[in-house]
């Protein structure tokens, strides 16, 4: 009798266990970009999503002159923003994330149809915080960079006043724009070594209220001396360094030496038959 009242506890106890966690899944888990996109372009929109964009372009027209090159590809979870445009590249495109977008391009960007070491800069402008699968993401975009060339990565910062809003917008809404990996730089840095990218800078923006209204250029001056690195964003420039390869010759000493019996003069057959 114990050992059923046991049983029907357990079974009850991971019943219990697996509906919370679908429950909390389904509430605070990551949407795919395609579904949530429509959500978190009108937040862009919004007053604080353009002070925050403004911010986040001026911070790339200072860091694109230095990507140059042939090719360099756009992700961004906007559709019209056109960041690179103080980059020196010959050829931009963005990629869509679904038909809707306007794009004439359109891939999943954990699959992206770009051939390895063929882009000379990437941008990924908060792809990542959005994506289910943010490893695969960052390593297809990273697969498609030459070698010393450059991959600039835009996310919001999770210690900053605009992700403390962030987590209470999860609790109290099931608003799409909420829901997003709190991604620390330190750890996309490692991120990016174990893809062979060496950080080159890291500049953060926006450190005023995260409000629609009162927002005070004196307090963002303020807190951005006092706590420079509580900026709402952060931007990485990353620049991938693979190593050539180098033929390590054969030192002299250590070839073979010849046998005894090979050393001395060599006496032709002609020599040979004119002394007998």
């Amino acid at each position: 009798m114990i050992n059923a009242v046991k049983t029907l506890l357990q079974a009850l106890h991971q019943s219990l266990a697996r509906r919370l966690n679908a429950w909390l899944g389904g509430w605070f888990a990551v949407k795919p970009l395609a579904l949530a996109q429509g959500d978190i372009i009108r937040w862009f929109k919004a007053p604080l999503g353009q002070r925050i964009l403004a911010w986040e372009q001026q911070q790339l027209n200072g860091i694109m002159p230095k990507v140059y090159g042939y090719h360099l590809m756009q992700l961004s979870v906007l559709n019209d923003q056109k960041l690179s445009l103080q980059s020196p590249v010959t050829h931009h495109f963005t990629l869509g994330i679904n038909e809707a977008s306007g794009q004439r391009a359109v891939a999943r960007f954990e699959q992206l149809p770009i051939r390895p070491e063929s882009v000379d800069g990437v941008i990924l402008h908060h792809v990542l915080e959005y994506s289910p699968q943010p490893h695969q993401l960052l390593r297809e975009a990273a697969n498609t960079v030459i070698p010393n060339g450059y991959i600039v990565l835009v996310c919001f910062n999770p210690f900053s006043l605009l992700n403390l809003k962030k987590q209470l917008g999860r609790l109290f809404t099931r608003a799409p724009h909420w829901r997003y990996h709190g991604l620390r730089c330190g750890r996309l840095i490692d991120w990016l070594r174990v893809l062979d990218f060496e950080p080159v800078s890291i500049d953060y923006g926006y450190h005023g209220l995260p409000f629609n209204r009162g927002y005070h250029h004196g307090f963002d001056r303020f807190c951005r001396k006092l706590l420079p690195l509580w900026g709402g964003f952060y931007v990485i420039t990353a620049r991938k360094s693979v190593a050539p390869m180098t033929f390590i010759k054969k030192p002299w000493k250590s070839l073979p030496k010849l046998a005894h019996w090979a050393k001395g003069s060599v006496i032709s057959r002609k020599d040979r038959i004119n002394n007998l």
